[in-house]
């Protein structure tokens, strides 16, 4: 609750905006950590942007559409990025 308070708080944006921003990247999440197998789980994300987004929120600008596929793109990489970070950790760097 913090976090989204704080969150809300940082931004320029008029707060429904900035409510409605959050709302649509959560559903992404859920539709992205409900699937099966990661490449399900992209193109449930990846459908829901192309179709569902549109006809959810139809009064979208260009800038705020953007501002969600990019952050739907970081949902669909974010899978792949664990695995790295895990290795990252494992690592020994010597100077």
């Amino acid at each position: 609750m913090v976090a989204l308070l704080t969150t809300l708080m940082k931004t320029t944006t008029p707060f429904h905006k900035e409510v409605r921003r959050l709302r649509i990247v959560m559903r992404m999440r859920k539709l992205f950590e409900g699937a099966v197998s990661e490449k399900e789980g992209r193109n449930r994300v990846q459908q829901f942007m192309r179709r569902r987004l549109h006809a959810l929120y139809p009064d979208l600008s260009r800038e705020e559409r953007a501002v969600i596929e990019e952050l739907g793109q970081k949902i669909m990489d974010k899978a792949g990025g664990a695995e790295e970070e895990e290795d990252n950790k494992k690592r020994v760097y010597r100077v």
